[in-house]
């Protein structure tokens, strides 16, 4: 009698631990590119960019024109970064925004 409720224990146990594995949040980041069109020339300030699908920089070597963020929800046409997303550094891209 012990050993079998040694072993439903044992069992028990082993489903339990395996249920809170898979249950685990699994929330996936995608980098998306966010361009300038307020503040300072070397802002990297989220409130000052706004996500545009087909927007580009003209050249210019003295401002900051266009920045990528990671951030788990796709952002809409003019959405700043989102309060998730995180900066990717080394993704500064000088310019002036073109307003596409």
């Amino acid at each position: 009698m012990k050993k079998n409720l040694l072993g439903i224990m044992v069992i028990a146990l082993a489903v339990g631990f395996s249920a809170f594995n898979s249950a685990q949040s699994k929330t996936k980041f995608t980098e998306y590119t966010f361009f300038r069109n307020s503040g300072s020339a070397t802002s990297v300030d989220p409130a000052d960019y706004i996500y545009r699908p087909s927007g580009g920089c003209n050249a210019n070597q003295n401002s900051n024109c266009s920045a990528r963020w990671n951030q788990s929800t796709a952002p809409a046409t003019n959405d700043h970064p989102a309060f998730d997303a995180t900066f990717v550094t080394g993704s500064l891209a000088s310019g002036n925004y073109n307003g596409n």
